[in-house]
């Protein structure tokens, strides 16, 4: 790693860990519930994956303009290993929020001391073949956009939402009590996993 990639990461972690705390402790609680969820998921999620990615030296395929796909991809796995790393103990994964900023810290505790100093990136991607794939993803957005969330008794979306919601309320990663009856009411839900908590 550069003398000069050392000094940058410490102050994204610091970024970070300033950012964690202000949403636990109600700072921000101004800011519209859309700014706060996307800051959130930005320090939880996409901050600790670049923080994995530099760690691993894993280069970025694509370049810059895809940076968040591999961070998201780590983010959640790192926020998955977590979560299940409290059921295993046996404590409320909810814990994870009280002490949100230790875990999001981790990634770039170890990619300070173990991230190559360089990284060999991948073959650039034509510009042709960029614009195409940010139109794509600027489509999809519109789509989702304009669709919004389907919340209706015709969609799934009900039992997604009280499956979170009964998580937060026990703080148990896997409930065996749904809201709905179902026959999975006696033990885990096989259609859920890990990144219902994660979400939650």
């Amino acid at each position: 790693m550069s003398p000069r990639a050392l000094p940058r990461m410490l102050w994204v972690a610091l970024a970070a860990l300033a950012s964690v705390l202000s949403l636990h402790s109600g700072m921000l609680a101004a800011l519209p519930s859309g700014l706060r969820i996307a800051l959130a998921f930005g320090v939880l999620v996409l901050l600790p994956g670049e923080g994995w990615r530099r760690a691993i030296g894993a280069p970025l395929p694509g370049g810059a303009w895809f940076a968040a796909g591999p961070a998201l991809a780590l983010g959640v796995a790192w926020a998955a290993l977590a979560v299940l790393a409290t059921h295993l103990v046996g404590v409320p994964f909810t814990v994870l929020v009280d002490h949100g900023a230790l875990w999001t810290l981790v990634p770039w505790m170890v990619a300070s001391r173990t991230a190559p100093r360089t990284i060999e990136p991948f073959p650039a991607l034509p510009r042709l073949a960029i614009a195409a794939v940010v139109a794509a993803m600027g489509l999809a957005a519109l789509h989702a956009f304009q669709l919004g969330t389907p919340v209706s008794y015709f969609t799934d979306s009900p039992d997604h939402i009280a499956t979170v919601r009964r998580m937060l309320a026990s703080g148990q990663a896997f409930p065996v009590d749904a809201f709905f009856r179902d026959p999975y009411a006696t033990f885990a839900d096989p259609r859920k996993g890990l990144w219902h908590p994660v979400v939650a």
